[in-house]
């Protein structure tokens, strides 16, 4: 479903940030499930296409029939103090840009291409925004944070083309956009590199308080 696939730009926030922390936050599933729960399963390419939003964003740890595997090793980042200002500017640009696409379930809910077209076209240009304003500030200062912000601003890049190329496919009547979105999202890349990033504990602890995040990681929930 195409809610289900806009929720793998949220995946960078998941991959090293994932909060496991209490309130009920809706992406306690590792970043690698989640990802391949968005951009696995069949896809409605018809004129009827099922655009609608799901809520449930975690699954279980069984990733045997996803077309993505855990990778064979994981960067351990962050360190055992919260976020300094830097890296806290940082990781809220990052949950700001990914805020929109939380958001594409409304006004999807129809069969109009069109309708679905636009939604999605937001989604690239907001994906793609937000890796510019990443590029313009420092990289978190924990240990491991310049290799992943280098990879979450490179897998903000891809989403941002891969959803805008999309977006003109489908505005042209084409079905096939939307297959070749979840091909592009499967593909090996930055995006899947992060689910290799394995965050420390006051990390996520930190990361998911910050304002702009709470709101993410309390997503359909």
């Amino acid at each position: 479903m195409i809610g289900a696939i806009a929720i793998g730009g949220a995946v960078m926030l998941a991959a090293a940030c994932g909060s496991d922390t209490s309130g009920g936050a809706a992406t306690t599933a590792p970043a690698v499930t989640t990802s391949a729960e968005a951009t696995s399963g069949g896809m409605d390419t018809s004129t009827g296409m099922d655009t609608s939003m799901s809520e449930d964003t975690a699954t279980s740890e069984d990733t045997g029939g996803s077309e993505m595997s855990n990778p064979s090793a994981t960067t351990t980042v962050g360190g055992g103090e919260g976020l300094d200002e830097a890296s806290a500017a940082w990781f809220t640009t990052m949950c700001e840009g990914v805020t929109p696409l939380t958001e594409m379930g409304d006004g999807m809910t129809g069969s109009d291409p069109s309708q679905v077209a636009k939604k999605i076209e937001e989604a690239g240009t907001a994906l793609t925004q937000t890796a510019s304003d990443l590029e313009g500030q420092p990289a978190p200062t924990f240990d491991g944070g310049e290799e992943f912000a280098t990879k979450a601003i490179e897998g903000f890049k891809q989403l941002g083309t891969a959803f805008t190329e999309a977006a003109d496919a489908i505005a042209k009547n084409d079905p096939a956009g939307l297959q070749k979105l979840q091909e592009s999202l499967q593909a090996d890349g930055p995006l899947q590199q992060l689910a290799g990033f394995d965050a420390t504990p006051e990390l996520k602890q930190a990361v998911a308080e910050l304002p702009a995040c709470k709101a993410l990681t309390t997503m359909g929930g």
